[in-house]
């Protein structure tokens, strides 16, 4: 609440001592569209849910300027409490506390500096991929062309003996079919 105060002293001034006078803001001010009043030294928000059964807080939220350096602080810690969501959802969440003058525009640009949303929103690169093997565009047998590759050691007990084995892994280029071959140490 100090810094809530501090940061109304420094933008509201004239509004404040106009409130405290129990005047009517004129017309060119900012907040006069919202109804402020004065409470316990705070501008709160006026409004229409006074007979609703909501806290004191959501039914008249503070004011506080989108501007200032404190707001933007508070912005980042609900964004990051959040865990990075957008705009509508830090503002919704804000609205149960406080009244952002221009929020929107307060939280975006709060949001535009967030180095992990910026990595989790950045548009990855895209590659292009190199064009297929002659092999696997000609029509053929399948295996007539063959890659091969080797899978282990693993070892297999035969009767009392532990041996080492290996798999053979076939690959048709030109279907992608599979074949696969256990092979022993006598083999390889």
């Amino acid at each position: 609440m100090i810094w809530v105060r501090l940061v109304q002293k420094k933008i509201f001034r004239s509004e404040l001592e106009v409130l405290r006078k129990n005047s009517a803001l004129s017309s060119n001010s900012k907040m006069s569209r919202y109804n402020p009043f004065l409470d316990d030294g705070l501008i709160r928000l006026g409004g229409r849910l006074q007979c609703s059964d909501h806290s004191r807080e959501q039914r008249h939220p503070l004011l506080i300027a989108g501007s200032h350096r404190f707001t933007e602080l508070l912005n980042l810690q609900v964004h990051i409490r959040l865990h990075h969501f957008g705009v509508r959802f830090v503002l919704s969440e804000f609205l149960t506390e406080f009244w952002i003058v221009i929020g929107r525009q307060s939280i975006k640009r709060v949001l535009h500096k967030c180095l992990p949303c910026k990595i989790a929103n950045n548009p990855r690169g895209q590659q292009i991929e190199a064009p297929l093997p002659a092999d696997r565009l000609r029509p053929s047998r399948p295996f007539a062309v063959t890659g091969i590759e080797f899978a282990g050691p693993l070892y297999a007990k035969v009767g009392r003996e532990t041996q080492r084995a290996y798999i053979a892994l076939f690959t048709c280029s030109t279907t992608r079919a599979v074949h696969l071959e256990i092979c022993s140490d006598d083999y390889c």
